[in-house]
């Protein structure tokens, strides 16, 4: 009688399938979902349920270990859970249902996962899966370069939000980097410098700045010293700064009113007639006219004429003291 019963419409459907199939057929309520096709069948009913009894929760806390760390810690999304899970994750209703109930339009990510999606990452708060590859919502890192490639590495750490904000993009940080935060503070033309004219190659750590001469060329010989800063600044690099001690000729009396131009026609730091072999001289003649030089050249006192002396001359002016 009951084979034909069976006989039916349903015994198509049955026919050719496995008695133990079959039985789970009957037995179970409907299809696991997507996410648990690996446990469907009457023989993994135990892996979910005790025997005789509904859904243990103890035991589905045993595969997802990490929601049961989160409940215990009461933070996340389950910090206040205390009933049985079927309550939000219901199975046995088909393979494409969502177990995870999530309304988008109320779900405060900042709230609930500790990461605040701010700026450039708002929009994505309608759009999980483009930050969370993997099924599970706890797989997903904090770190920038988990979504995002690190062009530094390995220069420059993990901490991204040293340079970089959510407000701009990562290839735009130029526009919002705050070079105060870093050891060498931009001031003057160096505000202007693109930031590749100094980090080339994508170079931001273990570049030499305690000189000048790294990116700027040394032009006086090296005979002025290493500090720069002593004649120049960074508003530009030309200067008319200059203790002119330094150089080997006092600049007394008038020699300290006389243009720049005037001694170094072709540029302060090209090499003076008066300069050689890296020795500066004190000769009068090197600076003053042919006709000059030639009209107080010294003579003999011999030849009837009161000889001139360089001590004949002062700083004050050129005209002669004598007399």
């Amino acid at each position: 009688m009951v084979g034909a019963r069976r006989g039916g419409s349903g015994d198509g459907a049955l026919r050719g399938v496995p008695a133990r199939a079959q039985l789970g057929a009957i037995v179970a309520p409907g299809p696991l979902s997507k996410a648990h096709a690996s446990i469907e069948g009457v023989a993994n009913c135990g892996k979910c349920h005790d025997a005789g009894q509904e859904l243990s929760a103890a035991k589905c806390l045993k595969c997802h270990e990490p929601i049961a760390k989160r409940i215990a810690n009461k933070t996340g999304v389950h910090r206040a859970v205390t009933d049985n899970c079927a309550t939000c994750h219901a199975e046995h209703r088909g393979a494409g249902v969502e177990l995870r109930r999530i309304d988008l339009r109320t779900f405060d990510h900042t709230v609930e996962t500790g990461f605040a999606l701010q700026g450039r990452h708002a929009p994505l708060v309608e759009n999980c899966a483009a930050c969370h590859k993997k099924r599970s919502f706890l797989e997903a890192s904090t770190v920038c370069s988990a979504c995002h490639k690190d062009t530094h590495t390995p220069s420059l750490g993990s901490d991204c939000t040293r340079c970089h904000t959510t407000r701009t993009p990562f290839k735009e940080a130029r526009a919002e980097f705050d070079h105060t935060r870093a050891l060498f503070t931009l001031t003057g033309a160096h505000r202007t410098v693109v930031c590749e004219k100094c980090h080339a190659r994508g170079v931001f750590r273990g570049l030499e700045f305690s000189t000048c001469t790294p990116c700027h060329q040394e032009p006086h010989r090296h005979t002025l010293g290493p500090t720069c800063a002593t004649c120049h600044t960074t508003e530009r690099w030309m200067t008319r700064i200059l203790d002119h001690n330094k150089t080997g000729f006092r600049l007394a009396g008038a020699h300290g009113r006389v243009d720049c131009a005037k001694c170094h026609p072709t540029g302060i730091t090209k090499p003076l007639r008066s300069i050689a072999a890296a020795r500066v001289t004190t000769t009068c003649t090197g600076r003053v006219s042919r006709k000059t030089a030639a009209r107080v050249t010294p003579r003999p006192a011999s030849a009837g004429r009161r000889s001139i002396t360089p001590h004949a001359h002062r700083s004050r002016s050129w005209a002669s003291t004598l007399a």
